[in-house]
């Protein structure tokens, strides 16, 4: 047998830091664990680097602080932001937003800008890359592009999906819409805004007139065909069909010179 390190006891919380780059405890990651507590206190250590930042073990920290107990540590001297990734990916696997708020904390410009948005609009990281059309059309692929920390998000961009999150909220507003929003509804927004010959002041005006339609869908089609009942109806004469872009690929705008029925349809006079 050999000894490779040393435990230790500290009761001075304010000698440990919090890494900076390190994902925020949750709510309920802390009562989860809290709750571990009550079968018996867990022994075992956290990790920390030289500098006293804890690298593992930021949830066992904050409860045994919470509880008044010693706190048990090893040190690892030269363990980093990139150490603390890798073991907490295998313990308790990081979401998107844990990578996202990760390097956003550590400095990245990039992430910064993305957060900012995520905070302003209350918006999925994902959504927000689809405002300005960083798609791969691949949930799994997005995803992997906001954990590699390789994300380019411009000043540009910033300031195109805040404008684009703007229209939603007024949409949003004038729908008197509180429930939790889904991803068919931001999608369906970005949609219908970029339809060429969309007005929407028009589309405000109606959604305020017609909200009593009004009901959030989960399918996206169902969303823009939600979309277009409201924006159709009162008293205007041309009419805009978001859902055609799902059918006709982009081409939103129904052209009523041109037939939609094929050639060799069944009579349906009769119906």
């Amino acid at each position: 047998m050999e000894i490779v390190g040393n435990i230790y006891s500290e009761t001075d919380y304010s000698k440990f830091k919090r890494l900076e780059c390190n994902r925020i405890i949750s709510k309920t990651r802390f009562n989860k664990i809290l709750e571990s507590f009550n079968g018996g206190v867990i022994l075992t250590p956290i990790t920390v680097n030289g500098k006293m930042e804890i690298i593992d073990g930021q949830g066992r920290f904050e409860v045994r602080k919470y509880l008044g107990l010693p706190i048990l540590y090893v040190i690892d001297e030269m363990a980093n932001i990139d150490d603390c990734r890798r073991i907490n990916y295998a313990n308790t696997p990081w979401k998107t937003a844990d990578f996202v708020e990760s390097y956003a904390n550590g400095g990245n410009e990039n992430y910064i800008r993305l957060a900012d948005v995520a905070e302003y609009a209350g918006v999925k990281y994902v959504n927000i890359l689809r405002l300005v059309n960083k798609k791969t059309r691949d949930v799994k692929a997005e995803k992997d592009l906001l954990k590699s920390g390789e994300l380019v998000f411009t000043e540009h961009d910033k300031k195109v999906s805040m404008a684009y999150c703007d229209k939603f909220q007024d949409i949003r507003t004038a729908l008197n819409d509180e429930k939790k929003l889904n991803d068919a509804f931001w999608v369906a927004c970005k949609v219908m805004v970029d339809t060429d010959g969309y007005n929407h002041t028009r589309m405000i005006e109606l959604c305020n007139k017609l909200r009593m339609r009004y009901s959030q869908q989960a399918r996206l089609e169902d969303q823009l065909k939600m979309f277009s009942t409201i924006y159709n109806g009162g008293r205007y004469r041309t009419n805009l069909y978001f859902e055609d872009y799902l059918r006709n690929k982009g081409r939103n705008v129904r052209d009523y010179r041109e037939s939609h029925f094929k050639d060799d349809r069944e009579d349906i006079s009769t119906l």
